[in-house]
């Protein structure tokens, strides 16, 4: 990490490691899984306050892939010192980072995919849940147990399917349903956590 961000002002956290989970019930159900990933979530700062920030996570770390980031942040360096110029409103074509992709993800994490919030209609998804409006047919979101790193069984010992669509050619697909939100609603549980969020 030191040697690929040479010259540059840094700051951020490095996990890595073995991760284990399991679970097992009175009734004989056992379920384990286990994992090794590594994940970093830094920024590097400039001259002015403005900073750029990045994530590498995955389960070989390869020091290649961290010096081609660390030199995509010095470019993003580089344009964030060229200065600011003010927009009119309107609309403009814009390239959305991986960084900030992530981010909002993280705002739609909040009940976007929630079927409690899908039912209650509090979701912030609600037009597209319902039919008013799509997104690019080229858009497919899934949460996916599979190739991910959480376990394919919830806190509770439901198994979780190895993909659960939520939206598939920018129409709604699908929801993150709890097992209370199964009895509520009378769904299917698909082994969300109780926030039902991915």
């Amino acid at each position: 990490i030191q040697r690929s961000h040479r010259g540059l002002d840094l700051v951020g956290i490095f996990a890595a490691g073995d991760q284990y989970s399991g679970f097992a019930d009175e009734r004989g159900q056992f379920n384990w899984h286990e994992v090794s990933s590594h994940h970093l979530d830094w920024s590097v700062h400039g001259e002015g306050g403005r900073a750029a920030k990045a994530s590498y996570a995955g389960f070989d770390f390869e020091d290649q892939v961290l010096a081609e980031r660390a030199e995509d942040m010095r470019e993003s360096l580089s344009a964030l010192a060229a200065g600011t110029k003010t927009l009119e409103p309107g609309e403009y074509p814009v390239f959305l980072s991986p960084s900030a992709m992530d981010e909002l993800f993280s705002l739609l994490s909040w009940g976007g995919f929630s079927a409690r919030a899908q039912h209650t209609r509090t979701t912030p998804l609600l037009k597209l849940v319902e039919g008013h409006t799509q997104l690019s047919d080229e858009l497919a979101i899934g949460e996916n147990t599979r190739d991910g790193l959480s376990p394919d069984f919830d806190g509770l010992g439901f198994r979780r399917p190895a993909v659960v669509p939520l939206v598939a050619a920018g129409r709604h697909a699908g929801a993150l349903v709890s097992p209370r939100s199964a009895a509520e609603f009378d769904l299917e549980a698909n082994g969300a956590n109780a926030y039902e969020s991915p």
